[in-house]
């Protein structure tokens, strides 16, 4: 049954935080299993990390972060100054302790708009490889990865907060966008 998200209430918050945390864990492991198999699978770069942790997991936990808020408030699942109160309480479950330096990287990735995707993919890249050199292939290769990332997020929160009409237009618009990157690159 779909729900309006407005009718959330703060008691629900921790619940629903919980759930979107669990989901962005999945893919964020997910996400660090695609960049291991693509560099594993490149001639030019030798994964010496293969767990997630680290700076990898930090950069991904900000990076996933930094799309919440923005969302909550576009579609108006709360009001922005409850979207900042329900950011907060999610950054702490997500970021644990290390919370200064998930929003570091947060920082990092949405200072610049037009390049926090691929400096994401970078920064996880040095991480496996141990390595300040990014092959650019390898990087490029992983931006649909990133773009589930993102899209996941988006379709998470929705799903979380119970809003199914709004998840499965994300779910669908993720599938048709995909459909055409793959369109293009034939």
């Amino acid at each position: 049954m779909t729900k309006d998200p407005s009718e959330a209430s703060r008691d629900d918050w921790p619940e629903i935080s919980l759930g979107i945390s669990k989901s962005l864990e999945d893919d964020r492991i997910r996400f660090f299993e695609s960049c291991l198999e693509r560099i594993e699978k490149s001639d030019s770069s030798k994964v010496v990390n293969r767990s997630l942790a680290g700076s990898a997991d930090l950069a991904l936990k900000g990076y996933q972060l930094g799309i919440v808020p923005a969302f909550l408030e576009y579609k108006q699942l709360l009001r922005e100054e409850d979207a900042q109160q329900f950011a907060t309480l999610l950054y702490a479950q997500v970021c644990g302790t290390k919370i200064e330096e998930c929003l570091e990287y947060l920082h990092r990735y949405y200072m610049e708009k037009r390049d926090g995707a691929i400096r994401l993919v970078s920064d996880v890249i040095r991480y496996i490889t141990n390595s300040e050199d990014v092959d650019s292939t390898i990087a490029m290769g992983l931006l649909v990865s990133e773009f589930m990332l993102s899209a996941n997020a988006q379709i998470w929160v929705a799903v979380h907060f119970r809003d199914e009409i709004l998840a499965k237009q994300l779910m669908d618009g993720t599938k048709r966008a995909l459909e055409e990157m793959a369109r293009r690159f034939r």
